[in-house]
């Protein structure tokens, strides 16, 4: 009997010390030695038996390299290791939670933390400002025998959430999490298996709700790693587990958020859809994988345009094999505010992209990307307008255009290619006092676009039909050329930025000879053959910014050959033609406002010049 009353008065003894150590913060902070990298508080704490604990408003913190993390807990109950108290190891085996709430923010540069990117951030009691990444050297490795840090398993967790908020991302809604995790400050973090069922709940992107009636289930597990080392996206290469996810998207809003941090106008609504989620992830690679998303009546919007469209937008990623995007957008239309007609609609466009894998611990692979707008239409180019040059006195009045393109790009080396065909009906339009209506079409194909710089090489066909010409001197009527760009180079960078070499045949050279700002004297002789009959021409033209250079011309009409070249610099112009026919035989020498004949050689009387060349 006495041996029973010692027996319970230790035990007693024992509860008593246990509720008086930790009702008071005496062991928080003991095991918070270093708040930085691992912190426990709770408002209050009891136990009615030595190794279960009731705890209240309990919150575990702590940051490493990459991450600031605290997971607060409403109301829980745990059992303990009493043992590995001694060891500096708080140790639950078994826990029952309620009110969880998980806040994860990644750390990142001070160049980054601009208050529109940290605004939507977890706020975490603990660390004030922004989520910096530590400049300096990293602090030096604490040795084994130095090492005096608590650390923390839990394990055999059944409870549920009501938050989890990573980075921008805020989940509110109902989950049924357990599962187990560890953590040595400094040493290594594991978790798992864990496991998370979500009853319901959405997603919100700062203030702005993106998902809604959101219903899945998650499982994740960490093998035992060292995070003091491993920076950014590096750590998905330990991570493992599956997702299925369900749930309505709500708005396109909330997706302002990454314009507003890059700097951009854009701004978007609409959206609502579904999206649907099924994969997997082994050791950071994606596989399998199974999207499905589609967002209608999507409304994007940059200072005066306008884009609308529904989208969809489909992966498939086999165990083994390609990871293959389909992005398709219906119904796609571009709107300039106040302008009635759209400058553009098609009834698809389409993207596919692939690559061997996706790894989210390694920076983004190459993919192979290719798109088409297979039939698309221009109903008012009048749009086009508001692309040129204030200084340009082009302009379109009237006209419509059918359109199809495609192409393809390599984002490991930054080339492209691809292909536009445009078809006009009848276009009006004014350069100035000259008037013209013409049908236009153009076939281009670019065979190398340098993403990086803008260097592209492409060949294009050019043909116009039905042509008039009208300003108060002269008129033309049904006029035709097809031209072909035979090498077209565009070199943004050089000081020769543009170079074409090109081959055409017209139905007179009358427009040339009678819209000309030059008016050379040119013997009438020649004059008619040119504006009488087809005219065959080949030439080279250069341009930049302050020159243009015509070299390698030579123009052919009947019997009758002009050759020659052509340059401006800035207000200077120059140049020299020879003009052909058997026995006669002109040179023409251009220097800025003079025209000079050089040689006339001819047996016949020559006609007046023509006034409006």
């Amino acid at each position: 009997m006495a041996a029973a009353l010692t027996a319970l008065a230790l035990l007693i003894a024992l509860n008593l010390g246990l509720n008086l150590g930790i009702s008071r913060p005496i062991f928080a902070r003991l095991v918070s030695k270093d708040p930085q990298s691992f912190n426990l508080d709770y408002r209050v704490a009891w136990t009615l038996w030595p190794a279960l604990v009731h705890v209240r408003d309990l919150q575990l913190r702590g940051s490493d390299s990459n991450l600031q993390w605290v997971i607060e807990v409403e109301r829980a109950r745990a059992s303990i290791d009493l043992v590995a108290l001694f060891k500096r190891q708080f140790h639950a085996t078994k826990v029952r939670a309620d009110g969880i709430a998980v806040r994860v923010r990644q750390k990142i540069d001070l160049s980054a933390a601009t208050a529109e990117r940290v605004a939507p951030l977890p706020a975490i009691l603990g660390f004030s400002g922004p989520p910096l990444i530590e400049e300096g050297p990293p602090l030096g490795e604490v040795s084994d025998k130095e090492y005096d840090l608590w650390s923390v398993q839990i394990e055999n967790v059944d409870g549920h959430a009501k938050q989890l908020w990573i980075d921008e991302f805020d989940f509110e809604g109902d989950v049924h999490v357990v599962g187990s995790f560890a953590l040595k400050p400094k040493r290594s973090l594991w978790v798992g298996p864990a496991n998370a069922t979500i009853t319901s709940g959405s997603v919100k992107v700062g203030r702005e709700r993106i998902l809604g009636q959101l219903a899945g289930q998650i499982t994740c597990t960490i093998p035992p790693f060292n995070p003091v080392p491993v920076t950014g996206y590096e750590a998905f290469r330990f991570v493992s587990g599956a997702i299925r996810l369900d749930a309505r998207i709500l708005s396109a809003k909330a997706l302002d958020y990454y314009a507003r941090i890059r700097g951009s106008s854009a701004r978007m609504t609409g959206g609502s859809g579904t999206l649907h989620l099924v994969g997997g992830l082994r050791s950071g690679v994606i596989s399998p994988l199974t999207l499905s998303l589609a967002m209608n009546d999507l409304r994007a919007q940059r200072n005066d345009w306008i884009a609308l469209g529904s989208v969809q937008l489909s992966n498939s990623t086999a165990e083994e094999g390609p990871s293959v995007s389909l992005l398709q957008v219906s119904h796609a239309e571009l709107q300039q505010i106040g302008v009635e007609a759209d400058a553009f609609t098609s009834p698809e466009l389409r993207v596919r992209a692939s690559t061997k894998e996706i790894d989210l611990s390694k920076p983004l692979p190459g993919f192979m990307i290719r798109g088409d707008a297979p039939s698309a239409e221009l109903p008012d180019l009048q749009f086009a307008n508001a692309l040129l040059l204030s200084k340009n006195q082009l302009r379109i009045e009237r006209g419509s255009a059918s359109l199809s393109a495609t192409f393809e790009a390599a984002t490991h080396t930054n080339i492209a290619s691809g292909t536009v065909a445009l078809s006009t009906n009848r276009v009006v339009g004014r350069n100035g006092k000259l008037r013209f209506t013409g049908r236009f079409s153009l076939n281009a194909a670019v065979t190398d676009l340098l993403l990086a710089n803008g260097n592209l090489d492409a060949t294009a066909a050019i043909h116009a039909k039905e042509v008039s010409l009208r300003d108060s001197d002269a008129t033309v009527s049904d006029w035709w050329s097809n031209m072909e760009l035979k090498t077209v180079r565009v070199r943004p960078g050089n000081l020769v930025p543009f170079d074409v070499s090109f081959q055409a045949k017209l139905s007179n050279a009358t427009p040339v000879l009678a819209f000309s700002k030059r008016t050379p004297d040119i013997p009438g002789w020649i004059t008619r053959f040119f504006t009488s009959g087809e005219v065959n021409t080949s030439g080279r033209l250069r341009a930049g910014t302050k020159f243009l250079e015509l070299s390698n011309f030579k123009a052919t009409t009947g019997i009758l050959t002009v050759a020659g070249r052509l340059q401006t610099r800035g207000e200077a112009t120059f140049g020299a033609f020879q003009v052909s026919s058997g026995p006669l035989s002109v040179g023409i020498e251009l220097n800025n406002d003079e025209t000079k004949l050089i040689f006339v050689s001819t047996n016949v009387a020559t006609a007046p010049a023509s006034p409006s060349l």
